[in-house]
C-alpha cells in the first residue's frame, strides 16, 4: 500500500528504457516490465505490440487507421510528454524532454515498419487507439470493449476471410497496451473528464461530478458506427444519436485530435461530428418551429432505442441496479397486461371516403376483475390503462407494495392528466422517497402501450440493428402524457 507521504519522483527522463532506467527501475525489473508488456499489454510495449498485431493481420496501419492527419504523433508526444506510474509503492513522475532510441540494442525481427516512429516508439495509430480505449474505458466494461473494437477492425478492413478470431486472440494485449499508455501519459484522465464535462453542457465542479452511464445497445451501435466512420475517412459528416458519443467526440477534440464538433471545420477535410442536443427527432424538422417537448429541455441521457427492445432505455436513466430491475419487471407485467387486449378497426357504415376508421378495445371475458381492490387502485388505473382488468390491477398493487403510505396519493396527483399537460421537465418537483414508485409506474404504462401498439405497426421493412428516436427519459413527462391522453380518449370510447 503506497502511503500519501511517500515521496514522489518528477525528473526530467529520456524516452523509452532508458528513460524508466533514470527513474530507478533496475535491469530486472525493467526485464520483468517488457516481458509483462509482452504478455499482457502495458505502456512500454504499446509501439510494439501494435507491430505484432499487424504481423498477425498482414496489414499495414493505414488498412485501418485510413483517416491521414488525425493526429500528429510528435505533437502529441509535446502535448502528453508526463510519465506516471507506481514503482514498488513509490509513485514515478517525470518529464520526456528527450529524442533518444527507445527500443532495445537489438533489434526484434519481422516487425513492420511502415509507419511514423515518434521518439518513443508511437506512432498515429497507437495515439488515435489510445484516445478510443480511454474513453470507452469510461462508458462500457472491458470485455465489451474487446468486442466491440473486433467489430470495428472486421468492417474497417472488409475483409473476405476470417480475422475475427485472429483478433480475438491478439487485440486483449494491444488493448492493455493503449489503457496503461493512456494512464501513463495522463491522456486518459483528460479525455474522461472531458467527457463528463461535454454531458453537463460544458459545466464541471466537484459538487457536478458523476459516472457517465454504461452504453446501452443502441448507444454501443451508435458508437460502433463512429468509430468505423472516424479510422475509414469516409468525408461525410457523422451525426451522433447519443450524447454519450458525442461526448467523446468532443473529449477527442479537446485533446487535439483534429476532429470538428462545433460545425465549423477549420479545413476542408476535418472530420466532423454533429449532434441535435433538444429531442432526438429527425434532421428534416430542425428547420420547424417545434416547442420542446415536456420533460426534454435538458440533454437526455439517452435518446435512441432498438426498435424490438425499447425497454433497453431504462438502462440510462441512472436509477441503480435494484430500482433497474424493479422497472425492468413492471415493464414486463404491462407487457403482459396488454398481451390479451386486442384494437380493432371499425367505421360508420354506409363507409365512404369522407368517414374515418377508428379503433376500439376489445377486453376478453377473462380478464375482467373478478375480486375486489382498494378504491386507490381503481383510481390509479383510471389514469392512464384504457380498462379494467385483473392484470393490470394487480400490477398496480404491486408497484404500491413496501413504498411509503403516502404513495398512492402522491403517484395519482403526478400522473393525472392534467397535471402532466402543464408541468414541465424542469419544474417537477424532485421528492426522493416517491422515485421508486414513480419510475415503476412509468415503466408499467410504458411497457403496456409499446406491447398494445405494437398490433398496429409493420416492422417488416425495418432493419434488424435500426434504432428509434425517443422522446422520454428521467422525470420526462411527455410521452407519459401521450399515453395517459390515449387511456383516457379508449376509456371514454
Amino acid at each position: 500500500m503506497t502511503s500519501s507521504t511517500q515521496p514522489i519522483m518528477a525528473i526530467s527522463i529520456a524516452t523509452g528504457t532508458r528513460g524508466l532506467l533514470q527513474l530507478g527501475l533496475s535491469i530486472s525489473d525493467l526485464a520483468l516490465v517488457i516481458n509483462q508488456g509482452k504478455n499482457f499489454g502495458n505502456f512500454v510495449r504499446a509501439g510494439q505490440n501494435d507491430d505484432d498485431l499487424f504481423d498477425v493481420l498482414d496489414e499495414d496501419r493505414e488498412a485501418v487507421l485510413k483517416r491521414g492527419g488525425l493526429v500528429d504523433a510528435h505533437e502529441m508526444e509535446k502535448r502528453w510528454p508526463m510519465m506516471d506510474f507506481v514503482h514498488h509503492g513509490v509513485k514515478k513522475r517525470a518529464k520526456i524532454v528527450q529524442s533518444l532510441q527507445s527500443q532495445s540494442s537489438v533489434p526484434e525481427p519481422n516487425h513492420r515498419r511502415k509507419k511514423k516512429d515518434t521518439q518513443d516508439g508511437v506512432d498515429s495509430f497507437t495515439w488515435v487507439m489510445v484516445a478510443i480505449t480511454s474513453a470507452l474505458d469510461e462508458c462500457l466494461p472491458s470485455y465489451e470493449i474487446q468486442e466491440l473494437l473486433i467489430r470495428v477492425f472486421v468492417e474497417v478492413l472488409n475483409r473476405d476471410d476470417d480475422i475475427a478470431l485472429a483478433l480475438r486472440v491478439h487485440i486483449r494485449k494491444n488493448i492493455e497496451s493503449w489503457r496503461s499508455f493512456g494512464c501513463a501519459r495522463e491522456i486518459a484522465f483528460s479525455i474522461k473528464k472531458e467527457m463528463r464535462k461535454s454531458l453537463l453542457n460544458g459545466v464541471l465542479d466537484q459538487s457536478s461530478i458523476r459516472a457517465v452511464p454504461q452504453l446501452n445497445e443502441a448507444e454501443t451501435e451508435d458508437t460502433k458506427n463512429m468509430l468505423v466512420w472516424l479510422l475509414r475517412g469516409d468525408p461525410t459528416v457523422f451525426s451522433a444519436m447519443s450524447p454519450i458519443t458525442f461526448s467523446i467526440a468532443q473529449a477527442w477534440e479537446k485533446v487535439k485530435l483534429d476532429l470538428c464538433t462545433d460545425g465549423n471545420p477549420i479545413h476542408e477535410s476535418q472530420a466532423c461530428v454533429s449532434y441535435r442536443a433538444e429531442t432526438g427527432f429527425s434532421w428534416e424538422l430542425a428547420s420547424m418551429a417545434i416547442p420542446t417537448p415536456r420533460g426534454l429541455g435538458s440533454r437526455p441521457l439517452q435518446i435512441s432505442w432498438p426498435h424490438n427492445k425499447p425497454e433497453s432505455m431504462i438502462d440510462a436513466l441512472g436509477v441503480g441496479r435494484a430500482l433497474e430491475g424493479a422497472m425492468y419487471q413492471a415493464w414486463e407485467r404491462g407487457k403482459r397486461a396488454a398481451d390479451s387486449l386486442k384494437l380493432v378497426g371499425e367505421a360508420d357504415e354506409p363507409y365512404d371516403h369522407t368517414k374515418e376508421v377508428y379503433y376500439s378495445l376489445r377486453v376478453p371475458d377473462n380478464d375482467r376483475i373478478n375480486r375486489r381492490y382498494g378504491s386507490h387502485i381503481g383510481m390509479l388505473a383510471d389514469q392512464a390503462i384504457p380498462a379494467d382488468t385483473e392484470k393490470t390491477h394487480d400490477v398496480l398493487e404491486w408497484i404500491l407494495t413496501g413504498e411509503p403510505l403516502e404513495s398512492s396519493r402522491w403517484l395519482n396527483n403526478h400522473v393525472a392528466q392534467d397535471y402532466l399537460l402543464k408541468v414541465d421537465n424542469m419544474d417537477v418537483v424532485r421528492e426522493p422517497q416517491y422515485n421508486s414508485v414513480y419510475f415503476k409506474y412509468q415503466a408499467f404504462v410504458f411497457g403496456f402501450y409499446y406491447e398494445l401498439l405494437r398490433q398496429l405497426l409493420s416492422f417488416d421493412l425495418v432493419e434488424t440493428t435500426a434504432f428509434f428516436h425517443a422522446i422520454w427519459g428521467t422525470h420526462s413527462t411527455t410521452f407519459l402524457a401521450m399515453c395517459t391522453q390515449l387511456g383516457r380518449c379508449l376509456r371514454r370510447d
